[in-house]
Formats: structure tokens, C-alpha cells, sequence
């Protein structure tokens, strides 16, 4: 029932006991006067007959001594007014007021009665409950009523949450939300008017004044909490909680030099989450004092270390498992020289030298350790004591990026180096090569898997290029697009930073391979001088040696990098929609998508099955099984498979194939057990290349020739997913990483 016809079935009782009253108080009035007529008795039951609760379209019936209309009635009590009407009923126990109504009813012809009857028999009939049929059947429109408007309250509660969840996912403005809630308004009144108590919209922050700008404090400990509930992670009673931190810079208009730097955290342990944010700083540049810039996060870091975090009445313990940050931010959370300064290394003591710029040419000089950098030995290396240094490790605990140093850095300049290099080195490739290499990676775009996020692009385009492609280039296309293309010296160069980084990039390589990628990568600096020249041993050609070292530590090294945390930091820049006042922006858009996200949180099916198919492969023994064309595995990690494409190449134990079929004798379960895969070998299968080691040592083989016989096998015996590109007449078959995170 709606709003509307609720309120004209209450001003209908309001109505009808307004006319009772007065009936009542008339027929009191008529006993008194006696006229001496004998009239048939009129009760209040009589009057319940007449059924003036039944909607307009009903008809009701009329007591065979009253003929009163119903439609006129209305009429006249709604000319009349509620309200008025209410007060001459009240009057006429007074005497003091005629009631035009009543007195248009008894001069009307209609009535045709006179009025002989005992009040109190009238109230005998009101309190016995002798004849409350009529009373009844006027509730159960209220009982109906009552439970349409709780069903309809719990639709549009759900109404509620879902437009909010996507609101927030979207970005949606509030002026064309508020419009959107104006719409179905009508039909859900409950649903709010303001998008901003829709949204739950936080309205009152503390911004604190800091040196250089404005800064705000969200929580370690509520970022942490908040996190755990949204993505369901369960934390022991005795587990301890171990988050990554980053912070970093980030321009915001490109008008003006207003910037954010924002500190960001996500767990690491027990399991990985996404990012979230601690604090909010905005300003004209970097903030002015890092003491007070860092105030609030460490005074809660301490509380924290020592009382532990409120898990829903369980205190559990926190620590830092280390700070991601690129050169600039690093230097400046740990008040130490910049990376273009002579003591600007972070991992070792060395002095640079000058060679048109400051360059680090050794590779086996004395490191740095924990304890030195507290107690500030090397003066040269430090500007002033760090507010993080009897926090956390300042050397151990803070690595080096590799998205920054390698991707952005390394490999972005020996590209320059083959297109715009120094001719004197011989290192240019001559334009006829860069638009061969570029003609190689525009065709392997049909071959790059769905996990990737962009395609390969021209090499003319390098400056343009995102660190994603940067990486994507060194640790997959490069080495196919490069051979032949460019001298064998030079390749030859590129393969070994190629094992290098791809056995720490990869969590399967990363351990049993730490030590001989940190030597791969000493002889990559040390050949670097004699074939790029020694003024390009600058600061990030020079930490590669100590790379492996933070490896060794965190893991493989996409398990340390900013990827995720720039990610985030667009998320960020997105929500600013005026120049104004974005620091407030930001806390008002992120308090609305932490209302909203625990509406988003569906759990994922394991293994959703789709493009049901009849082609075929299928053996005679599976014919009671359904055929697919795709299946997305939700395990671990999420891992896209198909019949088709770029995303049907796989590796099963040492055999690489590609899939023909997908099937499953029951896809309502949702389980990669019940998923089958036929998939077709290879037969010729080779290295691709032998140095500094064999390619099949680390997976990466050259293929050749379909077997034309197919094998069965469940998906979860599926070994990884494999990058397929095309060389010659051949493939080159490289293991996708993503799966191993």
C-alpha cells in the first residue's frame, strides 16, 4: 500500500468517528426532547453497516431504516475539513456550535427516521464487543497494510544499499544522484532525498594546519579494520598483522602546483589486501616538515606497537613490514641526500664521481646497515634524524622499487640508448630496426593474454609508454622482438637483465635463483660501462646490484612494488571534481565508498563456466559432460581460460599445449574439481635461447607442431598459463607471472 492511500484510509476513520460521535451525541440530544414517535432504534452497529471504510469503488451495503449516501458524504466532510469537522464534534457536546452537516443530514428527506434510543445502550454496544464484526473487517486493511509496508520497507532498504554501492563505485556526481532518487521517490517515499545521506557521506573531518599545506589522519588501525571486513580477511587470535606503507607524491592539476602526498598502506600478512589510505596531505609541493607531516602516523604507530589493534574485541599485534616509496619519497621520509648527490645511494657507502653527472661505478663497496644509519656515521649520506628510524629498519626495511628503478628507469633508458643513444658507443639500431621492432610488437597484440592490461605499442611511442608496458617489454616481448634486430652484443647484454628480472619476478624462480640473478645482474652493471659508456652508471643502473638483496628479503619482487599503490593513487585523482577545496573532496568521496563497500562484496565463484558449445573435442567417455569455451578460475588467483585466442596456451608439468575443449559434467557447482580441460601437446619443444642459461631451465621453450592427440586432465593440473608469440615459423611460449601472486 502506498503512502497516498494510507493517508486517505486514516482521514476516512478520522471521518467516520467524527460522524459517530456526533450521531451519538444527537440521539442523546432526541431522547431528551421526547417527541413521542416510536422510531425504529438506530445503533452504532447500524451505522458500521453502512461501510464507509470500503474503497470508492465499492459499493456498500445500507440498512434498510437508513439511506445515506456515501459519495455525498465525502463530499461534504471534505468541503467541510477535517480539522473543523473534528471541532464541531467536540463542540455539539456543548450545545454551542450548530453543525451545518447535521443539520443538512436532518433536514434531509433521506433520513426519514426519528431518533428514540438510550445513549447508554449505545454505550453497552461500544464496550461489550457484542458487534465488532464491522470494526474488524475496517483492520485488516491496517494488517495488510502493515505487512506490505514492512516488505516494502525491506525493498527499499535493499534499494537503498544498491544505489549507494553503485554511486560510489561510479563516481556519480551528487547533483545527477540527487536527481536519480527524485524518480522513483514516488513509489519508495522512504528512500532519502539528499544524496548525501544516501551515500552516508562524511560531513565533519579535523583537517590539521601543517607546515606547507593541510593534513588529514584516516587510521592505521581503521584502515586496517575496515580492510579486514571488506575483503573478509580472518585473522587469527595469535596471528600477527604485517602491512606494507607507501608514500609519495602526486600532482593533481596540471594548471596549478597543487599536489597530494598521501600515505597508503596494505597487508601483507597474514594475507595480501587491497590498499588503503592513512593519512591525506595537500599542498603547493611536498609537505615542509616531515616531522610534523609524519606526526599522527607515528604517534598511532607506536600505540599500536604497543597495545595492538582491536579486531573485534581481540588485541592483535602490528608491525611494518617495510615502506615502498620511489628515490625522491624515500629520501625524503628518511631525511637523507637525494639520489643525484654524491652520498645519495642508499644501500651502499660509496662516494659517486662526476662524469658529465653524478654516476656510482662500484659494485663491491662497503653497505650500509641499520645501526649506522641510526647513529648517523656516514654525516655525508644524512640531512637531519628521521622521525621513522626507531620505528622501523631505515636500510633493511626500506627497499628499493622496481618499479621505479627497473622498469621506469633501467629499461626506459636502454630503449632511449638503441633509438638515441650515443653514435660513438654504436648502440643505435638505426631506424630501419626500430620500425621492425615496432612492426614485431604490434603483432603480438592479438597474442597478449586478457590479464594484461594494455597491448604492446610502437617504439617511437616510448616516451608515452606506462610502466606496465615497460615491464611487459623486458620480461616477455623484448627478448622476441629484439633478436636478430639488434647486434648479438647487445642482446646478449638484454638476456641477462632479462634472467635476471625474470627469476626475481617470479615467486617459483625467486629463491632457489636470488643468488644467481644478484651475480647475473653485478656482470649487467659491469658491461654496461663498456657498451652504453661510464657516464650512464647513473644512480638506477647502479642499485640493480643491491636489488637481489631486497629480494632475498620480501620476496619476488612484484610482492614489493608500487604497482598497486599507484593504482590507488588514481583512484585518488579521479575523485576530485573541482578546484576547490580537493583535500575535503577526497575525505568525503572515500568515507562514501567505505560506507558502500560492504554491498559490494559477492563472493566470487570458484570457477565460472561460460559460451556453452557443441563442437567439440569431446572422447566417447565424456559425452555426459557439458562443453564450454571459457572458464575464469577464482582460486589463488584469478586466471582466465579459453579455446580460443590469446588465452589458451598452457603448460601441464613439462608438456605445453594448447587447449581444445573445456568441460564439466556438473557447471552448477561452480568448482574447479568438477572442470575438465582437453588440451593438445606440442611436439617439438626447444630453448629458445642458451645464454647465460638454457631457456627451458626457467620455462621459456620454442615450439612447434601439434600432436593431433588429445589429453584429458582436471584444470587445477594445469601448471600456469603461457604467454604465446609468434617467431618465424615457430612459438615462443614465456609462463605468465600473474598466477603466482
Amino acid at each position: 500500500m502506498s503512502c497516498r492511500e494510507e493517508s486517505y484510509w486514516i482521514k476516512r476513520r478520522k471521518i467516520n468517528a467524527s460522524v459517530q460521535s456526533e450521531m451519538s451525541d444527537l440521539l442523546g440530544l432526541s431522547t431528551s426532547t421526547g417527541t413521542g414517535s416510536k422510531s425504529p432504534v438506530l445503533s452504532l452497529s447500524d451505522m458500521s453497516e453502512t461501510e464507509p471504510y470500503l474503497a470508492p469503488e465499492s459499493d456498500g451495503d445500507i440498512d434498510e431504516s437508513v439511506s445515506l449516501d456515501d459519495g455525498n458524504l465525502m463530499e461534504d466532510l471534505e468541503n467541510v475539513g477535517l480539522d473543523q469537522h473534528v471541532g464541531l464534534g467536540e463542540n455539539s457536546h456543548h450545545g454551542d456550535t450548530p453543525n451545518p452537516l447535521l443539520e443538512n443530514m436532518l433536514d434531509s428527506d433521506d433520513m426519514g427516521v426519528g431518533f428514540d434510543v438510550d445513549v447508554h445502550v449505545v454505550e453497552h454496544d461500544l464496550h461489550d464487543g457484542s458487534d465488532f464484526s464491522d470494526f474488524d473487517s475496517e483492520r485488516e486493511p491496517d494488517t495488510d497494510s502493515a505487512i506490505s509496508n514492512c516488505d516494502s520497507s525491506l525493498e527499499t532498504n535493499d534499494l537503498t544499499a544498491e544505489l549507494a554501492a553503485w554511486g560510489s563505485q561510479f563516481q556519480i556526481k551528487h547533483n545527477a544522484l540527487g536527481h536519480l532518487l527524485g524518480i522513483p521517490k514516488p513509489h519508495h517515499p522512504s528512500l532519502p532525498n539528499d544524496p548525501r545521506t544516501l551515500l552516508n557521506t562524511q560531513t565533519t573531518y579535523d583537517v590539521r594546519d601543517v607546515t606547507g599545506g593541510q593534513y588529514y589522519h584516516f587510521g592505521i588501525a581503521k584502515g586496517v579494520v575496515e580492510v579486514c571486513k571488506s575483503d573478509a580477511i580472518v585473522v587469527g587470535v595469535d596471528a600477527q598483522i604485517s602491512i606494507q606503507v607507501n608514500i609519495d607524491g602526486l600532482p593533481i592539476f596540471k594548471s596549478s602546483k597543487t599536489q597530494f602526498w598521501p600515505i597508503l598502506g596494505r597487508i601483507v600478512e597474514p594475507t595480501i589486501s587491497k590498499v588503503f589510505i592513512v593519512g591525506l596531505f595537500c599542498g603547493n609541493g611536498k609537505p615542509g616538515d616531515v616531522g610534523e607531516y609524519l606526526h599522527d602516523f607515528v604517534t598511532e604507530l607506536h600505540d599500536i606497537t604497543a597495545h595492538g589493534i582491536d579486531m573485534g574485541g581481540t588485541e592483535t599485534s602490528m608491525s611494518i613490514s617495510c615502506f615502498i616509496c620511489d628515490a625522491p619519497a624515500r629520501a625524503f621520509i628518511k631525511q637523507v641526500k637525494s639520489h643525484n648527490a654524491y652520498h645519495g645511494c642508499e644501500k651502499c657507502e660509496q662516494t659517486g664521481a662526476w662524469a658529465t653527472k653524478v654516476i656510482f661505478p662500484e659494485t663491491d663497496a662497503h653497505l650500509r646497515t641499520d645501526v649506522a644509519f641510526n647513529e648517523m656515521i656516514d654525516g655525508d649520506h644524512h640531512i637531519a634524524p628521521s622521525p621513522l628510524q626507531n620505528l622501523v629498519g631505515m636500510v633493511s626495511q626500506v627497499p628499493l622499487d622496481p618499479m621505479h628503478l627497473v622498469h621506469l628507469g633501467v629499461m626506459k633508458r636502454l630503449i632511449w640508448n638503441w633509438m638515441k643513444g650515443p653514435v660513438a658507443n654504436r648502440c643505435r639500431i638505426g631506424a630501419n630496426s626500430v620500425r621492425q621492432v615496432s612492426a614485431s610488437l604490434l603483432s603480438y597484440a592479438e597474442y597478449i593474454p586478457r590479464e594484461f592490461p594494455r597491448k604492446c605499442r610502437f617504439l617511437l611511442e616510448v616516451d608515452r609508454w606506462k610502466a606496465t608496458e615497460f615491464r611487459q617489454f623486458l620480461l616477455y616481448s623484448g627478448i622476441v622482438a629484439l633478436k636478430g634486430k639488434i647486434s648479438d652484443q647487445f642482446y646478449k647484454h638484454f638476456l641477462v637483465l632479462f634472467v635476471a628480472m625474470y627469476t626475481l619476478s617470479s615467486p617459483l624462480l625467486c629463491a632457489g635463483h636470488c643468488e644467481y640473478a644478484d651475480q647475473l645482474l653485478v656482470i649487467f652493471v659491469q658491461q654496461w660501462e663498456d657498451l652504453y659508456g661510464r657516464e650512464m652508471l647513473v644512480y638506477n643502473v647502479h642499485n640493480l646490484i643491491h636489488l637481489a638483496a631486497d629480494a632475498q628479503k620480501f620476496g619476488a619482487l612484484d610482492s614489493f612494488s608500487a604497482y598497486p599503490f599507484e593504482s590507488f593513487l588514481g583512484r585518488i585523482k579521479k575523485m576530485i571534481r573541482s578546484p576547490r577545496f580537493p583535500l575535503q573532496q577526497v575525505i568525503r568521496r572515500l568515507s562514501e565508498s567505505c560506507h558502500s563497500a560492504s554491498h559490494n562484496n559477492r563472493k566470487k565463484q570458484e570457477c565460472a563456466l561460460g559460451k556453452l558449445h557443441f563442437f567439440g573435442p569431446l572422447p566417447s567417455e565424456y559425452r555426459q559432460f557439458k562443453q564450454f569455451g571459457e572458464v575464469l578460475c577464482n582460486t589463488a588467483n584469478t586466471i582466465y581460460f579459453s579455446v580460443e585466442g590469446a588465452d589458451r596456451c598452457i603448460k601441464v608439468g613439462k608438456r605445453y599445449g594448447l587447449i581444445r575443449n573445456i568441460i564439466s559434467l556438473d557447471p552448477c557447482k561452480n568448482e574447479c574439481d568438477s572442470c575438465k580441460v582437453i588440451y593438445e601437446p606440442f611436439t617439438t619443444v626447444s630453448d629458445f635461447f642458451d645464454y647465460p642459461m638454457g631457456s627451458s631451465d626457467i620455462g621459456i621453450v620454442r615450439v612447434a607442431g601439434m600432436s593431433n592427440n588429445c589429453k584429458v586432465i582436471n584444470i587445477s593440473e594445469i601448471s600456469c598459463k603461457c604467454v604465446m608469440l609468434p617467431y618465424k615459423e615457430d612459438f615462443v611460449l614465456i609462463p605468465m607471472l600473474h598466477q603466482f601472486y
